[in-house]
């Protein structure tokens, strides 16, 4: 069972991470990353068991 996720920016740019189905208390998680337009993705994901 998921306890907590961290989604760092790397980049701290505009870019969002979104849990889409899952997450805390689930046994597993989606997560949806979107960058700004005309960037890349560099994000760090951490998930606590």
């Amino acid at each position: 069972m998921i306890k907590g996720i961290i989604a760092r920016d790397l980049d701290h740019t505009k870019a969002s991470a979104t849990i889409t189905a899952g997450g805390v208390g689930s046994t597993f998680a989606n997560i949806r990353l979107k960058s700004e337009r005309g960037s890349g993705l560099n994000y760090q994901i951490e998930i606590y068991v």
